[in-house]
């Protein structure tokens, strides 16, 4: 039997809209939240910025968000840099 593009839609179409699927997206978006409460910790102990600051930075504006002036200075003394 050959597999022709519209049995391989049908077989797709049947997975995505499968009830199984959402649970397990659910488990996988909590996970991936713990992992990023996990992160901004991490984050904090490293900058000396407090972690809901950093959430918060991070929730406002992305991947953009910059640390503050006390854990950019923290940065530029463990660099070397006065």
């Amino acid at each position: 039997m050959y597999l022709t593009l519209e049995n391989l839609r049908q077989i797709i179409r049947e997975e995505v809209e499968g009830e199984e699927l959402a649970p397990l997206l659910h488990q996988v978006i909590s996970k991936l939240s713990d992992i990023d409460t996990s992160i901004d910790y991490l984050s904090s102990a490293l900058t000396g910025e407090d972690p809901l600051d950093i959430a918060i930075g991070h929730y406002g504006l992305g991947r953009h968000a910059k640390p503050s002036s006390a854990a950019s200075s923290l940065q530029n003394l463990t660099k070397g840099d006065k």
